[in-house]
């Protein structure tokens, strides 16, 4: 399960993913390969596990306004239309 960096981890699955790193471990599995098998590093795995306790991510989540500015979605289908017109069927994007 390769994951991309910078991917916000919510706190039940980093809960999910030390228990089972955990286990591993305990069971005779070496925490490197443990970790490897979730997915993240070791350096992940000592970041989200401090001191007895796994640490949630400190990045916002809340949801944010769309942008005042954003096109509506038949302004979208508008411009899709016009560009998929034979006449630009040859040009680039630009």
């Amino acid at each position: 399960m390769a994951r991309a960096r910078g991917r916000l981890t919510s706190l039940s699955k980093r809960k999910q993913y030390i228990n089972w790193i955990q286990e591993a471990n305990g069971t005779g599995a070496r925490l490197t390969l443990a970790c490897i098998e979730v997915g993240i590093s070791i350096r992940t795995y000592r970041r989200w596990y401090k001191a007895g306790q796994v640490s949630a991510d400190l990045r916002s989540d809340a949801v944010r306004q769309a942008p005042k500015n954003k096109l509506t979605s038949t302004e979208q289908a508008a411009i899709i239309a016009v560009c998929n017109q034979p006449r630009f069927a040859s040009l680039p994007p630009t």
